[in-house]
Formats: structure tokens, C-alpha cells, sequence
């Protein structure tokens, strides 16, 4: 691929990127997200917005200083094999998570991704995946108070 192409694919998509992270913004202003201690639905929308809006520009300055020649690359077949299970693992997880509930699915697509991703053993990957289904879980349930989907299996 051109250079001069790649270079005005990557400002195009950075500036797309750009405005999603400013709908976002506007769009959690607009829900409200109250304080700290009593999140509401806007709060983490507004500050992931925030961080699009920020990392963006930044990253549209770096493919301009960089000319477009650091997107030239082919993604090879193992390669696009992980992107695909990475996406089917997410995928997975939306579906399953009404039926399941959150800290069953979490538990899962984190081992499923640490494996895919390749963390040697068994012990990790189960090590890892019990933290983040248990830290997420007293985050969001015991001290923010978010109702987490409870699925079949509570």
C-alpha cells in the first residue's frame, strides 16, 4: 500500500475515533453520572469518552510525524486465527451472559482469552480468571452497587 494512502487512512479513521469518543462524551453528560459514591449511567461512558477524546488527537500527531509507514503491515494467519477467537470469545460472552450471569461468563472468557492468548499451564489462566470474575464482581456489586446480570446460575 502507498504511503501517502496509509497515512490518510489512519488520519480519516483517528478522526472517526475522534468523534465517537465526542458522541460519547455528549451522550453521558446527557444520562448524568452523579457522583462517585452513587454512580449513574453516564459515569463510565463519560470517562471512557474522555479518554478516546484524549488518546485520538494524540494518536492522528503520531501518524502524521510517522508519515503512514509504521501501518504497513500483513497479518498473518495465526495472527487473524487469535483476532478471530478473540471476537468470538467477546461475542460469546454478550450472548451468554443474560443466561449465565456475569460472573460465570467473566470466568470463562477470561480463561478462554488467556489460553488463546497463550499463558502457559492451567494454573495461571485459572488464577487469572478467578481474580478478575472476583474483582469485578466486589467492585461493581458490593461497593458500587451495580446490579450485575445474575443468569441461571446466580
Amino acid at each position: 500500500m502507498n504511503s501517502r494512502w496509509a497515512l490518510v487512512g489512519e488520519v480519516l479513521f483517528g478522526c472517526l475515533i475522534l468523534a465517537f469518543g465526542i458522541v460519547a462524551l455528549t451522550g453521558s453528560v446527557q444520562l448524568g453520572f452523579a457522583s462517585l459514591s452513587q454512580p449513574r449511567a453516564g459515569l463510565f461512558p463519560f470517562f471512557a469518552g474522555l479518554m478516546i477524546v484524549i488518546a485520538s488527537p494524540i494518536a492522528i500527531v503520531n501518524s502524521i510525524i510517522s508519515g503512514g509507514n509504521e501501518s504497513e503491515f500483513v497479518l498473518k494467519k495465526d495472527a487473524f486465527r487469535t483476532l478471530a477467537g478473540m471476537i468470538a470469545v467477546f461475542a460469546g460472552w454478550i450472548v451468554a451472559m443474560p443466561t449465565l450471569g456475569y460472573v460465570v461468563v467473566t470466568f470463562a472468557a477470561v480463561l478462554a482469552l488467556a489460553k488463546l492468548l497463550g499463558l502457559e499451564g492451567w494454573l495461571k489462566p485459572l488464577a487469572l480468571s478467578v481474580a478478575t470474575s472476583l474483582a469485578t464482581y466486589v467492585l461493581f456489586d458490593r461497593l458500587l452497587y451495580l446490579d450485575l446480570p445474575r443468569g441461571l446460575l446466580g
